[in-house]
C-alpha cells in the first residue's frame, strides 16, 4: 500500500565556489553551542576534488579530519 509523502527541501547554489565559503556555512549551520539553525546543512554533494580540498582545509584550519574518511592527503 502506497502513502504520500510530502518532502520539502532547498538547493543552494554559491555564485563562486569557495572552499572557505562552504565550511563557512555548514559553521553557521550548526554553532558550537550545540544547537541548529533553521535553515541548516544537513547534505553536501559535490564532485570528489570538491570534497577533498575541503577536507583539506578543514585540516589545515581545525584539525585532522581526513583520517574520519580514510583519505590520506
Amino acid at each position: 500500500m502506497a502513502k504520500n509523502v510530502l518532502v520539502l527541501l532547498k538547493v543552494e547554489f554559491l555564485p563562486k565556489f569557495s572552499v572557505r565559503g562552504v565550511w563557512q556555512r555548514w559553521r553557521e549551520s550548526y554553532p558550537t553551542d550545540g544547537s541548529k539553525a533553521d535553515d541548516a546543512i544537513t547534505v553536501f554533494t559535490g564532485v570528489s576534488i570538491i570534497l577533498i580540498n575541503i577536507v583539506h582545509i578543514y585540516d589545515i584550519s581545525y584539525g585532522s579530519f581526513s583520517w574520519y574518511l580514510g583519505l590520506w592527503i
